[in-house]
């Protein structure tokens, strides 16, 4: 039976979804072949396993870049304060802007 389609709130969640699936389905490979007598059948399984895992290091890969970005704004918009942006005139004040 197929997976049911997940709608998702975020990208990460999607991703730690997408990695757990392409693990899954590299295990899947890796023990078919361990089984499988057909030395052309493993060799193909193995490959197979190798791709699933590949796409799990890349999704991987892909996570890690968005929760470092997500890093990098929340250390940006807390160098500015619990509301935000400082204003203009705030920024003039503290001598910050230059016109």
């Amino acid at each position: 039976m197929p997976k049911a389609v997940t709608a998702y709130s975020s990208c990460e969640a999607l991703l730690i979804d997408a990695i757990r699936d392409e693990q899954t389905a590299a295990q899947w490979y890796a023990d078919a072949a361990d089984i499988t007598p057909d030395p052309e059948i493993r060799s193909l399984l193995k490959q197979l396993a190798e791709m699933e895992n590949n796409h799990a290091r890349d999704l991987t890969l892909c996570l890690e870049s968005i929760r470092n970005q997500q890093a990098v704004q929340q250390g940006i918009l807390a160098s500015f304060g619990e509301t935000g942006l400082v204003s203009r005139r705030e920024t003039r004040t503290r001598g910050i802007l230059h016109d």
